[in-house]
């Protein structure tokens, strides 16, 4: 099959006008016509419809789209490896994160690695950890960094990288910074600042909450942690939080904590690849830069 004809299957999807995809791809109208009629005569079936003035894809052109997208990034990760290969002197690289490692772990990391080889380009795209498996699934980025436990995912390679504890963090003019051993029934009387519902910290607090059977209270539901540690540190309300998260808040004396009491589920960072995916030189220089991740282990 001709990477080409594929390439014009995702054109159309996209601008549903073949004048514009000859445009594109620098061909005749005529030329587009026949790659998009001989793909059709390969699978032997409809894949192209005309409405309203549009090309439009058919169901059966609508499925080969998806394999066409993982084909398509199959290519431009094959021809990026064999660029970069036994050189560090150019190259790409994309690393999708979710919002804790993305944060606060890995643009230094990327900074620092930037400054050792300044012709190297890097990317960051922040997503939750279930968009960062299917990213990875779909070859859409070459590594990622999740706070969480993994997705099952047979077609992806998994390395623990450091722990993330979760921890209950408050302001020191809250009552609790008063109390020496913090018990349940002190945590069930306070007011909660929650992460957002798709957060993967939230999950885990609902979790931890159904584990030790308490009832929490939100106050607010806010989607980014450093408004949540603002809103702490104005003096209104708890929050669970992870170390690496509070790291600089904790040791600045601007916010307290306390281990959460009871079974606390664990939740690390972890660097996640494709299985499928070769790993060139710069991807093995960067995995090697992301062992020196410190979580915050030096706060507890």
């Amino acid at each position: 099959m001709n990477l080409k004809k594929l390439e014009i299957l995702m054109l159309i999807d996209k601008h549903k006008k073949i004048t514009k995809v000859a445009e594109i791809l620098d061909m005749k109208q005529p030329t587009v016509t026949f790659h998009m009629k001989t793909l059709e005569k390969e699978f032997g079936i409809p894949l192209f419809q005309n409405k309203s003035r549009n090309i439009l894809l058919t169901e059966a052109g609508k499925a080969l789209l998806h394999y066409a997208r993982k084909m398509k990034a199959l290519e431009i990760e094959a021809n990026r490896v064999v660029d970069e290969y036994h050189t560090l002197k150019k190259g790409h690289l994309t690393i999708g994160a979710s919002s804790v490692p993305a944060t606060y772990l890995i643009p230094k990391l990327m900074g620092d690695f930037k400054k050792a080889y300044p012709a190297i380009s890097l990317s960051l795209i922040v997503k939750t950890a279930p968009a960062i498996h299917n990213m990875l699934s779909e070859h859409a980025i070459d590594i990622g960094v999740i706070a969480y436990n993994p997705i099952e995912a047979m077609d992806l390679e998994y390395k623990k990288l450091c722990e993330d504890q979760l921890l209950l963090v408050y302001s020191p003019e809250n009552r609790l910074s008063q109390i020496d051993q913090v018990t349940l029934n002190d945590i069930e009387r306070e007011a909660f600042i929650l992460h957002s519902s798709e957060s993967t910290t939230r999950s885990m607090t609902d979790e931890w909450a159904k584990n030790v059977r308490i009832h929490i209270t939100p106050m607010m539901e806010l989607g980014s942690t450093e408004a949540i540690k603002q809103v702490l540190m104005s003096g209104i309300g708890v929050s669970i939080l992870s170390k690496t998260a509070v790291k600089q808040e904790i040791h600045s004396g601007d916010l307290l904590y306390h281990t959460l009491p009871g079974h606390v589920p664990e939740r690390h960072i972890y660097l996640l690849y494709h299985k499928e995916r070769y790993l060139s030189p710069l991807m093995k220089k960067f995995i090697d830069h992301l062992g020196d991740i410190n979580c915050g282990e030096t706060i507890l």
